[in-house]
């Protein structure tokens, strides 16, 4: 994560790539995607765009370009970690952020730590108001003890499209796009 993120914030050796940045378990195999901000009340909500994946370790790529001379995230991969070379299939969501910010979690284990954490209380909302966001990151409601959310930044609000992505015919994770961007 941190080379990807001096990459974003000093522009120093970027080259337009794929960049493996952090791994994610996904134990239910219940991916949530979406607006970090909006992540407790989706989650306790059993809202949200959510995609089944099977259960295991997924790696998350960003695809870093340029867009107006400034590096940017232009696509993100969620991924099964032992497959190498994915293909990108169909459209199946549409994920939105109004922070221009996207996050991925596994839904159960990051709505445990909310509840964990917060219970019933609503100030996980003030948690998720006053989190410090950079270009890329760990949001944890438990500290490093816990779940986490896997979030980058997406250069604008709105929404964008989530792609199956599949090895051997088989969807072993998502790809989200995030706009037009020089590759």
């Amino acid at each position: 994560m941190n080379e990807l993120l001096h990459l974003l914030q000093n522009e120093a050796g970027l080259e337009s790539r794929w960049y493996d940045f952090a791994s994610l378990p996904l134990e239910s195999g219940n991916l949530w995607i979406g607006d970090p901000g909006f992540s407790w009340a989706e989650l306790s909500s059993n809202d949200g765009v959510r995609v089944a994946l099977a259960p295991g370790q997924y790696k998350l790529s960003a695809f870093v370009s340029k867009a107006d001379g400034a590096p940017c995230i232009a696509r993100l991969r969620v991924c099964r970690s032992e497959v190498q070379s994915p293909t990108v299939g169909t459209q199946i969501a549409e994920a939105g952020t109004d922070s221009a910010t996207m996050g991925v979690c596994d839904a159960q284990s990051l709505w445990s730590a909310f509840e964990a954490r917060f219970g019933d209380s609503d100030e996980a909302v003030l948690f998720l108001e006053d989190f410090h966001y950079e270009p890329c990151g760990l949001l944890e409601p438990n500290g490093d003890a816990g779940a986490a959310l896997v979030y980058v930044a997406t250069g604008s609000d709105g929404g964008g499209p989530v792609y199956e992505l599949l090895a051997d015919g088989k969807r072993v994770g998502v790809e989200l796009s995030f706009g037009d961007h020089e590759e």
